[in-house]
């Protein structure tokens, strides 16, 4: 929700409780609401620039990305496999990460000949970027910046956008700063993934603690994702809101088990891509 009340995606000024939400941080519960028009889903109670001040000087930052590594870089590398299947790639291309915590992303992508930026809010995490991996890291957000328009031939943000205050215009300036042709990249958690529904319709526990209104200030869905993503001037390429193909590889190391497993698994992607009920949504969209 907007500071003058209405919905970051539509406009609209009718919205009703989703769910009171506790926070993962405190014993704090906040409202979350949903739009009656649109259907998208926001914290109203919570001060978004808090948040980022908040994260912003958080020292633990470091070690949380740190611990994400193997996890991250399994994931990444299908993210850029992902990337390749809508644009050809040309060696000395440009990508923009919002949200590139200590450069993981990025120093694989610069690896595959990208020529790559990052914008990192937590002074920390983008100090480790720059001083670890030698990548050229703003410490800020987007909108502390000021690129030239059509500065980059992908704009990438993963699981950046549920953090920022205001979707919709961290969007538009991504659109702007895009190349024609250039594709953005979207990854955010999946309100109707397939633990929160089992919590809100069946009353067990939601394993992946998909509320946390103190550090996500919205919550998408593919409908909501998909309609932002338009209404930003940019063409939906791949939505999708099944479970990750790579995932086996993140958390089994044995190959005996993996492949053991592998069929099974590839019947729950399949299952899940069709509900859309995956732990996460991706998002290529292009600029005409």
């Amino acid at each position: 929700m907007s500071e003058s009340g209405t919905c970051n995606l539509c406009g609209g000024r009718s919205f009703k409780l989703f769910k009171k939400a506790k926070s993962l941080y405190s014993e704090d519960f906040h409202d979350v609401i949903q739009c009656a028009r649109c259907g998208l889903v926001c914290v109203s109670d919570v001060d978004p620039e808090r948040v980022i001040d908040v994260y912003r000087n958080d020292p633990n930052s470091v070690t949380y990305f740190l611990g994400r590594q193997r996890r991250d870089g399994v994931l990444f590398n299908s993210t850029l496999k992902e990337l390749s299947n809508y644009r050809e790639f040309r060696s000395g291309m440009r990508l923009l990460d919002i949200g590139c915590g200590i450069g993981t992303f990025l120093n694989m992508a610069r690896s595959e000949g990208w020529d790559v930026t990052g914008l990192e809010p937590n002074v920390s995490a983008a100090q480790y970027a720059v001083k670890t991996y030698g990548l050229n890291v703003i410490q800020g957000t987007l909108n502390e910046t000021s690129f030239p328009a059509e500065s980059f031939d992908v704009v990438t943000m993963i699981q950046t956008l549920e953090h920022v205050p205001d979707p919709m215009g961290v969007l538009a300036i991504a659109q702007k700063i895009l190349k024609r042709n250039g594709l953005i990249y979207i990854e955010v958690p999946n309100l109707h993934n397939i633990s929160f529904l089992a919590g809100r319709f069946l009353g067990v526990k939601d394993r992946v603690n998909t509320m946390d209104p103190t550090a996500h200030l919205f919550y998408f869905t593919s409908g909501t994702l998909k309609k932002m993503v338009q209404s930003s001037h940019l063409v939906p390429l791949l939505l999708y809101s099944g479970f990750n193909k790579s995932m086996l590889d993140m958390v089994m190391r044995n190959s005996f088990i993996k492949r053991v497993l592998s069929l099974p698994y590839r019947v729950l992607c399949k299952i899940t891509r069709i509900s859309r009920t995956g732990l996460s949504i991706q998002m290529i969209g292009r600029k005409e």
